[in-house]
């Protein structure tokens, strides 16, 4: 009875799903949110929309109202993987309790206004980029590929937690890690996975960059 949030893990590739509940969640009187696992395109959402470069994650909802169908409203987790205009707009326009986002390049931060709300950022993108990128205020999570994307975001004042994927023994040699440190006070965790398939770096010399 003192239940406020329920997630359920596990793809659904169906954009139609009220029906396939068996829980009945109004008997859980506190509860406030249902989140779930989808893997649909945005376009099941938008029926003028053309394929769209863009995938929905997670569907949340809440179990008090009586809810027919879903919506752009109701979308919690967004994976935008294609270049697409027309796409953009209608996020820009329709979408505004994104609380996750995946992106397959950072430049795609540019064409968004709800990145404002986000709570988690993915970026898959492993390029280098010239762009700064700010209105990430509100972010608590952040997972990048590139060490060196971290100076493109600008003002991420509430990040707890931090993951960089694949760094080089080079490339952790050249940055100064104290970067990190200096600009997220309220960093709780941080994670860097070194790749160092040249055997660059080795454990102790990995270790002292750590310490300093």
């Amino acid at each position: 009875p003192a239940l406020k949030t329920f997630e359920l893990k596990g793809y659904s590739f169906k954009s139609d799903l009220l029906n396939d509940f068996s829980i009945e969640f109004k008997k859980c009187p506190n509860l406030e949110v249902v989140i779930f696992d989808v893997y649909i395109d945005i376009a099941d959402l938008f029926p003028n929309c053309s394929p769209s470069g863009a995938t929905i994650r997670k569907l949340a909802f809440n179990p008090q109202l009586d809810i027919t169908q879903f919506s752009v409203d109701h979308i919690e987790s967004l994976f935008i993987w294609g270049q697409n205009d027309e796409v953009f707009k209608l996020i820009n326009e329709n979408v505004k309790g994104l609380k996750e986002l995946t992106v397959y390049k950072l430049s795609y931060l540019n064409e968004l206004v709800c990145k404002d709300a986000l709570l988690e950022l993915h970026i898959n993108d492993h390029d280098s980029s010239g762009l700064k990128i700010d209105g990430l205020k509100k972010l608590k999570t952040l997972k990048v590929y590139r060490i060196a994307h971290l100076d493109d975001l600008v003002g991420m004042d509430a990040l707890l937690e931090l993951s960089v994927e694949g760094i080089r023994g080079h490339e952790l040699k050249e940055y100064d890690l104290s970067n990190i440190t200096k600009r997220f006070k309220n960093l709780q965790k941080c994670e860097i996975n070194v790749e160092d398939v040249d055997g660059l770096i080795q454990s102790e010399e990995y270790a002292q960059i750590v310490q300093d």
